[in-house]
């Protein structure tokens, strides 16, 4: 399986790996330490087969983005009929274009019945997954206290690569220019 994210500036990065750490600590989730190779992200598409040069052709010569995208995270959430705790970033206009522009691009890559798709899409940084039932209540609150409101920016994108065992390969790199002052 392959997948596209969208990889957060380091002020981001510092306070969610800060909250990773302190989870793992209290024993309440281990999640952003069972994959090696594993970054905070938000997921824009994923894949079952791709044509690596193609792709990467494609995010170097067609997307395009020449500064970093801002996000701002405003609620914490659950997907329904999981133990999953996440951060929801605002759908803003320049966010919801990354995302289309993606799509289109790679619209022979991606699968019909994906997530990611923009019909389906529900743009989320996981905080923990497979959570027990019994610790699920104090890892939420934890992670809401831990968070305010919090302005962050995308700074580029990797492409990736997830193996059987759970290891992620990175295979692309794309990172948005800074805006000349």
């Amino acid at each position: 399986m392959y997948a596209l994210l969208a990889i957060l500036d380091e002020d981001t990065n510092q306070q969610i790996q800060k909250l990773y750490q302190d989870l793992k600590k209290q024993n309440l989730s281990n999640y952003a330490f069972e994959t090696e190779g594993y970054i905070p992200h938000i997921t824009l598409a994923d894949f079952e087969n791709l044509l690596l040069e193609e792709v990467i052709d494609i995010l170097s010569t067609k997307l395009l983005v020449s500064h970093p995208i801002p996000i701002n995270f405003s609620s914490l959430g659950s997907f329904l009929g999981t133990n999953i705790v996440f951060l929801s970033p605002v759908k803003t206009p320049s966010l919801i274009q990354l995302h289309m522009n993606i799509h289109e691009l790679l619209a022979d890559y991606i699968t019909e019945d994906s997530l990611y798709r923009p019909e389906n899409w529900v743009p989320h940084l996981t905080l923990a997954n497979r959570i027990e039932d019994v610790k699920f209540l104090k890892l939420y609150q934890i992670s809401h206290q831990h968070f305010s409101q919090m302005q962050s920016h995308i700074i580029g994108l990797k492409l990736i690569k997830i193996n059987s065992q759970n290891k992620i390969s990175s295979l692309y790199d794309y990172y948005f220019e800074p805006p000349e002052t």
